[in-house]
């Protein structure tokens, strides 16, 4: 079946409060392509999926490339370029796995209080407790995080195995050109996706 839009990749980036939730993801307006045909992929940042196309910049980007038949190259985009991907699809039928990670960004929490009412509304105790036995102070404290987003593209039947892992990796059970399953619980709202999630390491002044 052809699904010219829907969501493939949910990526959450961690924000600089511990209020607003900023997502960041690969959006294609057809994640199901034809042999030899155009794919085309922006990057995207903002909320509940409604947000702003962002261009390529190498400055700030990690890993970008495409898997494709058990083979990874390196996506060929130019600074500035929007959509980041544009590419001719392989002329064979399979699965098209786009990998994104940005570099990593270092932000300063305004207090304490700002960090932990993160840690608490990402549920992530964790980072408190290394801060703690650390022995980290708790003003200026410092996040470093990173943002990971990838895109399933079918290429005609899209038959195929997700082997692009990137930090932690799930795929949704109902994604009908998968073969493996990572996680099961299904969206009503999407057919089958994939998310990564950038952790924070809080770190002394």
């Amino acid at each position: 079946m052809f699904l010219s839009r829907f969501v493939l990749v949910l990526s959450f980036l961690l924000p600089t409060s511990g209020v607003t939730a900023h997502e960041f993801w690969l959006d294609a307006p057809a994640y199901q392509v034809q042999p030899g045909t155009e794919i085309t992929t922006d990057i995207r940042n903002g909320q509940l999926f409604e947000g702003t196309r962002l261009a390529y910049f190498p400055n700030s980007t990690e890993r970008f490339d495409v898997t494709f038949d058990g083979e990874t190259t390196p996506v060929s985009a130019r600074m500035g370029d929007i959509p980041a991907l544009k590419m001719t699809a392989p002329d064979q039928e399979g699965l098209a796995i786009v990998a994104h990670q940005a570099k990593a960004t270092m932000l300063t929490y305004k207090d304490w209080q700002t960090f932990v009412g993160f840690t608490v509304h990402k549920d992530f105790m964790q980072a408190l407790a290394e801060h703690r036995s650390k022995g980290y102070p708790q003003d200026k404290v410092r996040e470093r995080y990173s943002r990971y987003s990838k895109a399933l593209i079918a290429v005609g039947d899209g038959q195929g195995e997700d082997k692009a892992t990137i930090l932690r990796s799930w795929v949704w059970s109902k994604c009908p050109w998968v073969t493996r399953i990572c996680v099961t619980p299904a969206s009503a709202a999407s057919c089958c996706a994939s998310s990564s999630i950038g952790l924070p390491v809080s770190q002394g002044s």
